[in-house]
């Protein structure tokens, strides 16, 4: 069983999500984390790219080698087509436009737009 001592917030920035969206991936199961006695979630960090970057179709792209986060130096793979897929995923799950000020969803679509320019720049 893998190390999970990774915090929401850790995690959050090492992927570029906001702590509320790995949140939520976690109450609804679609990534591992432990509970510690004090009902605060836990996550192992590689355990949670390999299960948001699974691999999306045979038309992504070639993955590119980014700085790992978290400190660590270690290169990880990271593949712009992820990224956009879990980007546009997120929209889609946005709620009624009412509810949401207009720039969020432009707002997320640029950044996602900046880490892939950053990413292939780098």
């Amino acid at each position: 069983m893998k190390m999970r001592d990774q915090t929401t917030k850790q995690v959050s920035d090492a992927l570029g999500l906001a702590p509320s969206t790995v949140q939520k991936y976690a109450r609804d199961g679609r990534i591992p984390h432990d509970l510690t006695p004090g009902n605060h979630r836990r996550f192992d960090l590689e355990e949670v790219r390999e299960v948001l970057y699974a691999p999306v179709s045979s038309l992504s792209s070639a993955p590119l080698p980014v700085n790992g986060g978290l400190g660590t130096g270690e290169p990880v793979v990271y593949s712009p087509a992820a990224a956009a897929e879990r980007d546009i995923r997120a929209l889609a799950q946005l709620p009624d436009r009412d509810s949401t000020p207009e720039r969020t969803a432009l707002q997320d679509l640029f950044g996602s737009a900046r880490r892939v320019l950053v990413s292939t720049a780098g």
